[in-house]
């Protein structure tokens, strides 16, 4: 998609004619003009003539640059409009979550309330909690897989992990896009997983 205006008056003397979207609107000439958002290409107008004698001039792009404009304007502040009201949603929904989980007076009960509220505000395939044993973490909750039970009682070696090493030193939280270009993640050890986040639980 062109990212600057174009006017075609005589398509027959342009490559434009042989596209199969002017060929089915039967069009001579047109003029189009991009959407951006933010910057970025969303979209465009085209306008459309099946006159012999083209409508279109030089002026017109100067009007339509404008109308397409303020529908990006339009665009963006939807999407912002949009945003804000998911983002109030969730915290609203982080609120009651972190009611519910503070309600509990059992690590049990922590353990058992946790991956289940946090999918309210972080929708996920799959997840585990892991709770520290000296030199290892153990799986003490897990959500998502064929048999969540085969993942209890699960232990890994903090040295054995990156990535736990990671979160143990900086206890920061780490989120990874892609973990096939992530080589913290050896090859072929989570299979199903595209991308990750681990989030450190810290205690006074």
């Amino acid at each position: 998609m062109l990212h600057t205006p174009l006017l075609a008056r005589d398509l027959g003397q342009h490559g434009w004619g042989e596209s199969a979207v002017i060929q089915t609107l039967k069009l001579r000439s047109f003029v189009t003009v991009p959407i951006t958002t933010a910057g970025y290409l969303s979209g465009a107008v085209l306008l459309g003539s099946r006159a012999e004698v083209s409508p279109f001039n030089a002026e017109d792009i100067d009007l339509f640059t404008i109308l397409a404009g303020q529908i990006g304007i339009g665009l963006e502040n939807i999407r912002l409009y949009a945003e804000t009201g998911q983002r109030a949603t969730q915290l609203e929904d982080l609120t009651e979550v972190s009611r519910v989980i503070s309600s509990a007076v059992r690590q049990e009960e922590v353990v058992s309330l946790v991956l289940e509220q946090v999918g309210r505000v972080i929708p996920y395939d799959s997840a585990t909690l892991w709770l520290r044993e000296d030199d290892f973490l153990r799986v003490a909750s897990a959500r998502g897989f064929e048999n969540d039970a085969e993942q209890l009682g699960l232990l890994v070696n903090i040295e054995d992990s990156r990535l736990f090493q990671e979160m143990s030193k900086t206890h920061k939280t780490i989120a990874v896009p892609d973990v096939r270009r992530d080589e913290r993640f050896p090859a072929g050890v989570i299979s199903r997983t595209l991308s990750w986040l681990g989030v450190p639980l810290t205690s006074k």
